[in-house]
């Protein structure tokens, strides 16, 4: 079984449920250092997969992906991201509101 409290901890810091339904998040996936998700909405980097993943320096690395079918392709990626700037980076490069 994988200790999910670092991916708990990651969804709660982007604003839990309320982010989830702003952004239409959905297929959760809960790493051992991170978070993966599907967004449905159109946003400006055209991605439609996020991962946030813990780094060694204890911060975080955002990655949107483009994903279909059997191909994976990293649109933009954000290194070295406190907790308190995950929402913000987010806003800034999908234009995806995360709170009212």
């Amino acid at each position: 079984m994988t200790d999910t409290t670092v991916a708990k901890e990651i969804f709660n810091q982007l604003g839990g449920n309320k982010f989830k339904l702003m952004v239409g998040a959905k297929n959760l996936i809960a790493g051992k250092d991170y978070l993966a998700f599907k967004i449905s909405s159109r946003n400006k980097t055209k991605a439609n997969y996020i991962k946030i993943k813990l780094n060694a320096m204890d911060t975080y690395d955002i990655f949107f992906m483009k994903v279909y079918k059997y191909n994976v392709k990293v649109l933009a990626a954000v290194g070295s991201i406190y907790n308190d700037q995950l929402q913000d980076v987010f806003a800034y490069k999908t234009g995806l509101f995360t709170r009212l």
